[in-house]
């Protein structure tokens, strides 16, 4: 035998103090130490009771266990899936919107037209009409009483009242007071007046021929008035002639039981202010 096969069979013992322990190895990375430090290496601890569960597809959440590491807890995850808003339907565009009037608005709108025309075209038939209305309603518990009319003029220099008093009864007119007063200066429209005084004198002549009409005269003061009595109960209008509008008479153009509120409804619309008086 040679010394190289002496040498193989001698084994040198192995100190075990002089060997470092070895720690298994786990999943967890060790910690590395700076170089030229003395601090001496701590082991690893590996990972305690890691579980991990997978999540489905249906369900948008993962939930894990604790893990431990270095002393930081870490919780679990939570996703949480945001809600869609719904999708709200379209309404339908009704085609008709787009279209223009209806028949049905045609005709409505000629038939306005129409009516507009024919109203305007009676309105003063319709005045008369709403006015005579009006004051039947008002005046209906009239039956026996006075109708009193007034209205007022000027001329260059006087000043021109008139009156105008139907009495009535069960509302027939039975008879007028026609009266004429016109004031002015009794010096400078002295001329005037006596005019006007010298023409109802000569009015009172004519209606001496006349049945049912009488006059009265007066001048006094700067005022003259002259007043016409038509007695409709008596009065024959047939017999009045020309003279007596010629001589400043006043025609009746009313007759015996004519209608009260027919009366006053056609003085209103010749510019009269009109009331009634029970008797």
């Amino acid at each position: 035998m040679n010394n190289n096969e002496e040498n193989k069979d001698i084994v040198t013992p192995i100190n075990p103090e002089s060997v470092p322990s070895v720690t298994p190895v786990s999943s967890v990375e060790p910690s590395v130490v700076p170089a030229g430090e003395s601090t001496p290496v701590t082991p690893v601890q590996p990972v305690q009771n890691e579980t991990v569960v997978t999540q489905s597809e249906e369900v948008k959440q993962v939930d894990t266990t604790l893990v431990v590491e270095n002393n930081v807890q870490l919780q679990p995850v939570v996703e949480t899936q945001s809600e869609v808003p719904p999708v709200q339907p379209v309404e339908p565009v009704d085609e008709d919107d787009n279209k223009g009037p209806s028949t049905f608005a045609k005709i409505m709108t000629i038939f306005l037209f129409i009516f507009l025309f024919a109203f305007v075209y009676f309105l003063g038939d319709i005045t008369d009409f709403i006015n005579e209305k009006k004051l039947e309603k008002q005046n209906a518990e009239i039956m026996n009483g006075r109708l009193i009319c007034s209205n007022e003029k000027t001329t260059e220099n006087l000043d021109v009242k008139i009156n105008a008093t139907f009495t009535f009864e069960n509302k027939q007119i039975t008879s007028l007071t026609y009266t004429t007063t016109s004031t002015g200066d009794k010096t400078k429209d002295k001329k005037e007046l006596d005019e006007l005084k010298e023409q109802c004198n000569k009015l009172k002549e004519v209606v001496k021929d006349y049945k049912g009409i009488s006059v009265v005269c007066s001048l006094n003061n700067g005022i003259n008035s002259v007043k016409q009595i038509f007695d409709y109960t008596t009065l024959d209008t047939e017999s009045i002639r020309s003279a007596f509008s010629e001589a400043g008479g006043v025609y009746p153009q009313f007759k015996y039981k004519d209608d009260i509120n027919s009366v006053e409804s056609k003085m209103i619309s010749s510019d009269y202010m009109c009331e009634k008086v029970r008797s």
